[in-house]
């Protein structure tokens, strides 16, 4: 809870998630194919050239979440096709909550703190869960997504070092937390 980004929500319209799509899916796949896979006429999943217009989304739907919670492994459904990308760092850089629509207004991050961020270089974290909204003929038109966390969500948490520093632990017992069943020696 001493994060500002704790717990934290954005909502971003359909024509800005293609935008954010149609720019960093081909790239994320060049850089990791294994991890950003088609469906093909078998409903299997497999490394294919990612199509020059991604066309209209209409779903993003978590496939598998890890032991926390974080989401490991996302679908997205557009006119072209069905994509899965793998891991928490491709799902992140893949719908970072940037405004990519000229004209538009920036991405706004609501965190719980009451600060907002705007335009943020990466998805806060694979903690999330999305909200669709769709119109009347039910198109997808608005998604939310609302979260808690900033970063991988492995290991040591800043903020919850200092936390738990304030309620007063000791290095020991912090170290503890984050790692049961450690121990220090010299």
């Amino acid at each position: 809870r001493f994060s500002p980004f704790f717990r934290w929500s954005f909502t971003m319209k359909r024509e800005q998630i293609e935008a954010v799509l149609q720019k960093n899916l081909a790239v994320l796949q060049k850089n990791q194919p294994s991890f950003i896979l088609t469906r093909d006429n078998e409903n299997s999943f497999s490394q294919q050239p990612i199509p020059e217009d991604l066309g209209q989304v209409q779903n993003i739907v978590p496939i598998r979440r890890g032991q926390g919670g974080n989401i490991m492994e996302l679908e997205i459904t557009t006119t072209s096709g069905v994509y899965r990308v793998i891991k928490e760092l491709n799902i992140r850089q893949l719908l970072k909550p940037i405004n990519l629509i000229p004209d538009e207004n920036p991405i706004e991050i609501y965190r719980h703190d009451n600060s907002v961020v705007t335009d943020f270089p990466i998805l806060p974290s694979s903690f999330f869960y999305i909200d669709i909204i769709r119109d009347n003929n039910g198109n997808l038109s608005n998604v939310i997504f609302t979260g808690g966390g900033y970063g991988h969500g492995v290991g040591m948490s800043q903020y919850g070092v200092y936390g738990l520093s304030l309620l007063g632990k000791s290095h020991i017992e912090i170290i503890e937390h984050f790692y049961p069943g450690s121990k220090l020696e010299s």
